[in-house]
């Protein structure tokens, strides 16, 4: 669903495509765009919830943050990326619902693909190592900066995860796209130890 999408054709498919409201076989994932999440996401939980509808709620930040360069490249700014996850989160809970998911496009590449992040990637660093082939795609060390991001956003919804839990999720996020050696696996973790400082403490 994005920033255009009315609440009552929204209620019209989770009527469609789940008339029995099972819970958990219909995800609805919204692609808002950073400054869009705020208005656009709020009327459409509240009508699907107080329809009664049990809906997985997931979040792309990825697609409605998308844009093109000064220098040509399709990118997407870790950034808004961040906003829009972290306006998800905070929707959800002024709302009452949950926060189900995030979709991301990664890589546990050190491509520069994306702009900004923990190294700072700037538009004329995009061509050192623009790799991909369709949509550009989050490196390691901005892949795990998100990780803690939606660890975070967990840990205020009261759920049980912790500083170590936060770690994993990104272990997890780049084992799941990329094989890893010991020393890679090494520099990520130390990595994502300082990431853990800016967001625990």
């Amino acid at each position: 669903v994005g920033p255009t999408t009315d609440a009552s054709y929204v209620l019209e498919l989770c009527e469609k495509l789940n008339p029995a409201r099972i819970p958990g076989r219909l995800t609805l994932i919204s692609r808002m765009g950073a400054d869009k999440v705020e208005d656009a996401l709020r009327p459409l939980l509240r009508a699907v919830r107080d329809a009664g509808h049990p809906v997985v709620w997931a979040c792309d930040p990825m697609h409605g943050n998308t844009i093109k360069s000064s220098t040509g490249y399709k990118t997407r700014p870790v950034d808004r990326v961040i906003k829009e996850i972290r306006t998800f989160f905070e929707v959800h809970r002024a709302e009452g619902t949950h926060a189900g998911g995030v979709h991301l496009e990664l890589t546990g590449k050190d491509v520069t693909e994306c702009l900004g992040g923990p190294q700072e990637i700037s538009e004329k660093d995009l061509s050192a190592r623009y790799d991909t082939h369709c949509d550009p795609r989050l490196n390691a060390s901005q892949s795990l900066d998100i990780a803690f991001l939606i660890a975070e956003g967990m840990r205020k919804e009261n759920l049980d995860w912790g500083i170590w839990g936060g770690l994993m999720a990104g272990e997890r996020l780049l084992l799941a796209k990329e094989p890893i050696n010991k020393t890679d696996r090494k520099n990520r973790i130390a990595f994502a130890k300082r990431v853990r400082e800016r967001y625990y403490t």
